[in-house]
């Protein structure tokens, strides 16, 4: 089973923040949603913090295995 984290950030980033971290990006109206599936979760929010990018929000999701 691998951790799946959910890490919701202030305004809009593009495409190429997600192909530096190896993350799914997603745009939604005022934050861009990544999605990561790893365990170098510490790895990727220093990334996003030399990138002086906001993070609002990290939380864990369900595994993907789960019913």
């Amino acid at each position: 089973m691998s951790l799946r984290y959910e890490i919701r950030i202030r305004g809009r980033v593009g495409e190429e923040l997600a192909d530096a971290t190896g993350l799914v990006l997603t745009i939604e109206p005022a934050e861009t949603v990544l999605r990561a599936a790893e365990p170098g979760l510490g790895d990727v929010l220093a990334e996003l913090d030399a990138q002086g990018v906001v993070v609002v929000e990290v939380r864990r999701l369900p595994p993907a295995d789960a019913p």
